[in-house]
């Protein structure tokens, strides 16, 4: 029965490999060796020497036996591949950026199993990843990524250089507060390149670096700079408004129920908060106290109308736009 053993049957092109007779039967008198893919194809005998393959893929042995019952033959399959030790190679979606941009790594590797990338500047640092994603690089620079790529045959290496540049700097200043009306001039102080303000609509010049303007209302300006690298920074600003909340307070009031002059209380463009308006005689007794804005004293105490003269008078309370304080007192003279 004709039987042999292979010192391998995984091998990787060019490989050699010996083979060993254990063929059964008395009085064995032929052994014909057949190798498809190897070198030499063929031997008559029974171990033959060492066999070479140089020919990609599945590869048949076959030994043939003969003694003087006959003949007798078996066929075995060598496995012969490449074994190529893998090439490194890498892409990225960008190679200049900006302080505090990412970026993203794409393997390109020929017959890698592993893949190890350092990342000098970066963060993360390392990554066993095969596309690393998200690489963040905070300090301007050039700086050296690095993959190694593994299989079972070998190791090789591919680096490439990332240009971090540095982002421009650009100030407002400190908040500022002005009255209403009031111009404001802001210039835009640090790295020169490309302006933009906002809000838009406010400026007349979008692309210069100083700002004059008169805003109407409390504003937030931010100013964006964008240097020849394409790097960019920005500041904000706020401009508060100083309005002059002024309060009148009639002197005089006449409450003859004609509709002219019936009621006495603060005249004011804005909400009063916590309202208290009291109203005292010459005794120093109160004689109205009222909560509502909108509803002045008639001059008149328990439906009575008061007697003409001058009386004094409190206003307590608080701003309902800037929240100041009110506290104000003075006189008033009711007239018939």
């Amino acid at each position: 029965m004709a039987s042999f053993v292979p010192s391998q049957t995984n091998i990787c092109v060019g490989d050699c490999i010996n083979f060993t007779d254990n063929s059964l039967g008395n009085n064995i008198s032929t052994w014909n060796w057949t190798f498809s893919g190897g070198s030499p194809s063929s031997f008559s005998g029974q171990n033959p020497g060492s066999i070479c393959f140089n020919t990609l893929g599945v590869n048949t042995v076959t030994l043939s036996v003969v003694n003087n019952f006959g003949i007798d033959d078996t066929t075995i399959t060598i496995n012969v591949t490449a074994c190529n030790p893998p090439i490194a190679d890498f892409t990225s979606n960008d190679n200049e950026i900006c302080e505090g941009d990412c970026i993203n790594f794409s393997d390109l590797s020929v017959e890698a199993d592993s893949w190890n990338w350092v990342f000098a500047g970066g963060t993360p640092t390392y990554s066993t990843s095969q596309n690393p994603q998200n690489v963040c690089f905070n300090t301007n620079g050039v700086y050296t990524i690095e993959l190694t790529a593994t299989n079972s045959f070998g190791t090789d290496t591919k680096s490439s250089t990332i240009v971090v540049n540095q982002n421009p700097i650009i100030s407002l200043g400190i908040d500022i507060s002005i009255n209403e009306g009031e111009e404001v001039t802001l210039i835009a102080t640090g790295s020169s390149g490309m302006y933009n303000w906002l809000p838009e609509e406010i400026f007349s010049c979008l692309g210069c670096a100083s700002q004059t303007f008169s805003p109407h209302n409390n504003t937030t300006i931010q100013v964006t700079v964008i240097d020849d690298n394409g790097c960019e920074a920005n500041d904000k600003l706020n401009v508060y408004i100083e309005w002059e909340y002024e309060i009148f307070v009639p002197n005089a009031f006449t409450p003859f129920g004609d509709g002219l002059n019936d009621s006495f209380g603060p005249v004011c463009d804005f909400d009063i908060e916590d309202y208290q308006l009291v109203v005292f005689n010459r005794w120093g007794e109160a004689i109205f106290e009222g909560f509502n804005q909108k509803n002045g004293w008639d001059g008149k105490v328990n439906n009575q109308l008061v007697p003409a003269g001058v009386y004094v008078w409190r206003l307590v309370g608080k701003n309902s736009i800037n929240f100041t304080n009110i506290r104000e007192t003075g006189h008033v003279i009711v007239l018939y």
